[in-house]
């Protein structure tokens, strides 16, 4: 009865801010997604223009450096993003809303970092 008038409460203090920090995880992805990525794809644009104006820097240090930086940073996002859903899915709290934006996510970050390897694959930084 107690649980119907006030709702879950958080068994420790540490599964309380897990679960504030699950919830605010999928958002601060997406916000972080809606403002990096326009900005990713027109410096990603301005480079390939330079690059192809000048096919030598497409081996300079600087940029191999950061193509494996980019794929980093994406396959910490895509983990932490499976961390969430995986989580979320244990604690009941499994929305069709959630889950469309940990599919968001995932797929923004899974074509960033698929591009990225496949060129690198390719032998070329991109």
């Amino acid at each position: 009865m107690i649980d119907a008038s006030f709702g879950k409460m958080p068994t420790t203090s540490a599964r309380f801010w897990l679960e504030i920090w699950s919830a605010l995880r999928v958002e601060g992805n997406i916000a972080v997604i809606a403002v990096a990525l326009p900005l990713f794809i027109l410096m990603f644009l301005k480079v390939t223009r330079a690059i192809v104006a000048d096919p030598t820097k497409r081996e300079s240090r600087p940029r191999v450096w950061l193509t494996y930086l980019t794929l980093f940073i994406t396959a910490l996002w895509i983990v932490g993003d499976i961390m969430v859903l995986v989580y979320n899915a244990l604690g009941g709290d499994f929305g069709t809303r959630f889950l469309l934006k940990v599919i968001t996510v995932a797929v923004i970050a899974g074509g960033i970092f698929s591009y990225f390897l496949h060129d690198v694959r390719q032998g070329h930084s991109p």
